[in-house]
């Protein structure tokens, strides 16, 4: 992942996230196999992932309670903020 040309940073996700009362942790990990670790390790009673994964091959399903998918507000797209900020300035 590129963070020098990313609208939100990682810490400022994580800072976000962590400031959501209903989040007990937030992790980062760099590759399919950490993710599988730390799902498998922690073994959460609800994964809550976007919609898009739907049908997917959701990394650690074997080890989570329950799915939640959640789907995109609107047409929300840091990518598309981030081609707009660059254009206009």
């Amino acid at each position: 992942m590129k963070l020098d040309n990313q609208f939100n940073i990682l810490e400022d996700r994580i800072e976000l996230l962590k400031s959501i009362k209903y989040i007990n942790d937030v992790w980062d990990f760099n590759s399919r196999s950490e993710l599988e670790v730390l799902i498998k390790h922690y073994q959460p009673d609800i994964m809550v992932i976007g919609s898009d994964w739907k049908g997917g091959d959701v990394v650690g399903k074997e080890y989570t309670n329950e799915l939640k998918f959640f789907d995109r507000i609107g047409d929300y797209s840091s990518t598309i903020n981030i081609h707009y900020l660059n254009k206009n300035n």
